[in-house]
């Protein structure tokens, strides 16, 4: 999934339904680094897996990134209120 935030496109992917856990990759790294745990999610969660600004299949401008970037992932992905309003 993609989602356009701020001139920004962000990708990420939704494992498994239920609670949502954040995955967040390392310097280097993408949001696909995980694949291989989330063959089997755990019952009862939702594994989020963005790939970070610059990384994987998100762009990198060259503003900064903010928090409210994170919350719209969070936001799309029906996991917390409308990123406006955080």
């Amino acid at each position: 999934m993609v989602i356009e935030t701020n001139g920004v496109s962000l990708h990420y992917e939704i494992f498994g339904e239920g609670e949502p856990l954040l995955w967040l990759h390392g310097f280097m790294g993408a949001g696909a680094d995980w694949q291989y745990i989330f063959q089997e999610p755990p019952t009862g969660y939702s594994l989020i897996a963005p790939d970070l600004r610059g990384h994987g299949a998100s762009t990198n401008p060259s503003n900064v990134f903010s928090f409210r970037q994170a919350a719209a992932i969070l936001s799309d992905a029906g996991t917390c209120a409308p990123a406006a309003d955080i």
